[in-house]
């Protein structure tokens, strides 16, 4: 037997569903059969704070989160996280501590994630923003470069935003994947 899954995130979501598929009257039949739907709660009550990132589909490596689209808004962020379980509290933090929704997702920056008494923090990476301002400038090329000459220093989240092509290491395909964007001729994949 086949199937399919379909995820509702709210009771509205599902009360609509099954409105929509009632008036079936409760079943409905295709040229290849009769189809039953089960409807099952999927609860909150054993989720993690690693959890409710992977539902949001973004990437973990230890204590930093990736996969977010540049220039994304840390409201927007907040809610896309927010929404994925409705028992998750959000606390976002620039890198100095100050806490805020205001802005756009930048290198530094810090999520909180407080979902059944368990709290993580983790550091945001934004591949190619390396001075942490949330775009991708020539200052981010010049530091990467620099970096790779051995003449900046480059460490923990900001080391990670550097290396764009994803190899653990800083070489001159990421400073010129960086230029590339910024010159409108490469797309950086977060």
């Amino acid at each position: 037997m086949r199937g399919i899954e379909i995820m509702l995130s709210s009771i509205e979501d599902v009360k609509h569903f099954v409105q929509t598929i009632t008036m079936f009257d409760g079943e409905f039949e295709l040229v290849s059969g009769k189809y039953t739907i089960k409807v099952i709660k999927v609860g909150s009550n054993n989720a993690t704070p690693s959890d409710v990132i992977s539902k949001a589909g973004l990437n973990i490596d230890g204590e930093y989160v990736s996969g977010i689209r540049m220039s994304s808004s840390r409201q927007e962020l907040i809610s896309n996280l927010r929404n994925t379980y409705n028992l998750t509290n959000i606390k976002y933090t620039l890198s100095n501590g100050t806490e805020t929704s205001d802005g756009i997702v930048s290198t530094g920056d810090r999520i909180t994630i407080s979902v059944n008494n368990t709290s993580k923090t983790y550091k945001i990476v934004i591949k190619g923003d390396v001075n942490g301002d949330g775009k991708v400038t020539a200052i981010d090329y010049s530091r990467i470069k620099g970096y790779f000459l051995g003449k900046y220093s480059l460490s923990n989240e900001y080391f990670k935003a550097a290396d764009v092509s994803k190899d653990n290491k800083i070489t001159a395909i990421d400073y010129s994947r960086v230029k590339g964007y910024f010159l409108g001729k490469y797309n950086i994949e977060q």
